[in-house]
């Protein structure tokens, strides 16, 4: 198909010329002959060959004219390419324009928008450009109203002070940012970080730096009033950088306080707690036993408000009691515990608010129950006792219904290596609903002969009222070993003794279990079978589920303690 000719052509080249095809000039014969030989030419052929060359320098001026007029055509189609070339991105850039002027996005009406800026937010929000709100700032002026009118966004940072940070300029981001939540809570996260091995004088330094960030935040910035939520954690020790002045803060509205430090002060020239002496609104706190020194008894929090405490680090039994009896308004708690002045726990006065009980022992004796029995908690529903290596504490009877009523919960995590007969102590605690067990894979058998079912001790069944349960199989070290097919085999039998036509068959009074979620390893040879007869149970009315046990993420960690700091945050 032959090209169409442009609406703009030059006259002096015939558009139609240039799609006739060029002719073939041969040379005749008979001029060819006197051309190939080396004779002199006769009179008639002088003058044939001079009419014969007459035509060609005709031919070649005629060519030549026509490739000099193509150049000029040529020439002025360039220039004129080179014009329209200059015109191209500014017309893309206004039609660009016009699209994101008629673009749908900036019509949205400004809770749209809103409801955009919010799911497009990330967990812990850092303040960087690239990231919501400040990002979706940018879209447009409309967007950027409605981004502005939102306080809410606004009001949750996650800082990482690396060293040679620059307090100036982090106080000029943290007021600037945060000062557009206007009057909402304030949620504030900050990280200090620690060169791995500082010399002497850059220690000396980011110290300095991070007292004098402190200082500035907790008595000089005027939004520290309106922070509800306040995270600090630092790669320091306490007594090197909290060396605030003795007199409280103006933390009225300050709800929930964490405090972890990865170093081990010994203690602290000042006391920190004292800026929280007029904390009246905080409700949750974290706190490492560290933060409290030198004497907890001396701190002052007003832990008659909490109703959420977190001791992350070990605490002697009379200072155990000593928070219990203080914090009389507490629901939920988590206490590390060492057996040290046990001796001195006396009967104490019930604690009737407190729901939530987890504790994780430091050493373990026979007597270690003391810390549940001196007194009653007659709402707690949840308890948790992460034992690393038991010695009796749960191996007699012990009935908690006694000082826990409306105990449904029980989560208990060992992994000691000798055999865990708990049974007879589950066999006191027949109102348990909930049970969350963590042990070593070498305890299968034992797991299984505690809950199955059987018509040689039908009289006598395991927590009768079971519902639910967590069965974690995990190494103590650091990968799990693999249940055997046989073992995975008993759990599965085990399982259905509990199902609804099994207990009718045996004709017990026993509620049937309706979930249970196995965190196991089990001999890749019979792994995909086991989760086939797990799922034939659904069937049955149990909704069964089994994890690896030798996933690494936070959620699986977090599924198998009986106790997560990141969950109850």
């Amino acid at each position: 198909m032959q090209p169409q000719q442009p609406k703009i052509w030059h006259d002096r080249v015939p558009w139609q010329s240039l799609m006739e095809p060029i002719q073939d000039h041969e040379i005749p014969d008979d001029i060819t002959k006197l051309l190939e030989h080396n004779e002199p030419l006769e009179e008639q052929d002088v003058q044939l060959v001079k009419s014969f060359r007459e035509q060609r320098v005709e031919r070649l001026n005629a060519i030549e004219n026509e490739v000099r007029d193509l150049e000029q055509v040529i020439e002025a189609y360039q220039h004129r390419c080179s014009q329209l070339e200059l015109e191209l991105d500014p017309r893309r850039k206004e039609i660009v324009a016009c699209d994101v002027a008629l673009s749908v996005i900036r019509r949205l009406p400004t809770d749209i928008i809103q409801d955009i800026a919010l799911l497009c937010l990330p967990d812990k929000p850092s303040g960087h450009i690239r990231d919501a709100p400040l990002a979706l700032s940018q879209v447009s002026s409309t967007w950027r109203k409605a981004v502005l009118r939102l306080p809410r966004i606004w009001s949750e940072v996650h800082v990482h002070l690396a060293p040679g940070f620059d307090t100036k300029s982090t106080s000029f981001f943290l007021t600037e940012y945060l000062k557009r939540a206007r009057n909402h809570p304030l949620n504030l996260h900050i990280l200090f970080h620690r060169p791995r091995r500082p010399r002497q004088w850059e220690r000396r330094a980011l110290e300095e730096a991070v007292q004098g960030f402190l200082n500035w935040m907790f008595f000089t910035w005027e939004l520290i009033s309106k922070v509800a939520q306040l995270h600090l954690t630092t790669e320091f020790d306490w007594d090197e950088v909290f060396k605030l002045p003795n007199r409280p803060a103006d933390l009225n509205m300050l709800q929930t306080l964490v405090l972890r430090a990865s170093g081990n002060g010994s203690g602290m020239s000042i006391d920190l707690m004292s800026i929280l002496e007029q904390a009246t609104s905080l409700r949750k706190v974290v706190l490492q036993r560290t933060a409290l020194e030198p004497d907890i008894k001396r701190a002052m929090i007003p832990w008659w408000n909490l109703t959420d405490l977190v001791m992350d680090e070990v605490i002697y039994a009379d200072e155990y009691v000593f928070l219990l009896d203080k914090c009389a308004n507490l629901q939920r708690a988590h206490f590390t515990v060492s057996e040290n002045y046990l001796h001195n726990i006396s009967t104490s006065n019930d604690h009737g608010h407190l729901i939530d009980l987890s504790l994780r022992f430091d050493t373990v004796t026979p007597s270690s129950m003391e810390f549940l029995r001196h007194r009653k908690f007659p709402k707690l529903s949840v308890l948790r006792l992460d034992l690393e290596w038991t010695n009796g504490i749960i191996e007699q009877p012990y009935d908690l219904g006694a000082s826990m009523p409306e105990l449904r919960s029980l989560h208990i995590s060992t992994y000691r290596s000798a055999s865990l007969p708990i049974g007879p102590f589950l066999g006191e605690n027949t109102q348990i609903t909930h049970l969350h067990l963590v042990a070593k894979p070498t305890e299968v058998k034992f797991v299984t002969s505690l809950f199955w079912l059987r018509k040689s001790d039908v009289h006598q069944p395991i927590l009768p009222h079971l519902s639910t349960a967590t069965i974690g199989l995990i190494d103590g070290s650091t990968t799990s070993s693999y249940i055997s097919k046989s073992k995975a085999k008993s759990l599965i039998d085990m399982v259905r003794s509990r199902t609804q036509a099994s207990l009718d068959q045996l004709g017990l009074d026993v509620s049937p279990l309706s979930a249970i979620h196995f965190i196991a390893d089990v001999e890749p040879s019979f792994e995909e079978d086991f989760r086939q007869r797990l799922n034939q149970l659904h069937l049955e009315g149990v909704d069964c589920r089994v994890e690896s046990a030798s996933k690494s993420d936070d959620e699986h960690s977090a599924a198998l303690a009986p106790f997560s700091i990141q969950r109850w945050l």
